[in-house]
């Protein structure tokens, strides 16, 4: 290190030596990646909690709209577990269908995503396959755990008899 600060100072006639050493190096490569490890966590916690509160939000809204057609579905005969299975259905289509776009839009991604990191310096596509699929798995157990609470909500929304419950 010190070297290379020694020979950076050098001017010989108007010729500049400059120099690089394998520590200040690897001190920029850490300080680089360290920002773009936070920004990337910053900026994928807000998008997960603004996908949360945007599902979480449409689910709601739309159980208050179809609350009329479920009490209608039930007033003619169908069974609680029928209008279970039909919002366990529903729910299901609209929660995990984006998971699923979202890990097709990846894979067809995927050469574009390989020569930008060729020109961070990552050329180790396993880890690259490895991080992507533990961060696809991360995203599912959380849209899993916000799927539990929004059915249960939704499921409450529209039910005949909590609506017969509230009414007496």
């Amino acid at each position: 290190i010190a070297m290379s600060r020694e020979l950076d100072a050098l001017d010989l006639e108007g010729v500049r030596i400059v120099s690089d050493n394998r520590y200040e190096m690897a001190e920029e490569f850490h300080q680089m990646y360290g920002g773009f490890l936070f920004i990337g966590m910053f900026v994928g916690s807000l998008f997960l909690m603004a996908t949360v509160l945007i599902i979480y939000y449409k689910q709601i809204s739309e159980g208050y709209e179809d609350k009329d057609r479920f009490e209608i579905m039930q007033k003619v005969g169908l069974e609680q577990q029928d209008v279970k299975k039909a919002i366990h259905s529903q729910v299901l289509t609209v929660f995990f269908m984006p998971l699923l776009v979202a890990g097709l839009h990846v894979c067809f991604a995927y050469p574009m995503i390989e020569k930008l990191l060729h020109l961070l310096f990552v050329s180790d596509a396993w880890l690259y396959i490895r991080t992507t699929i533990f961060c696809f798995v991360a995203f599912a157990l959380v849209y899993i755990v916000i799927y539990v609470l929004t059915s249960k909500v939704y499921y409450g929304t529209v039910s005949y008899t909590h609506l017969r419950a509230h009414e007496t």
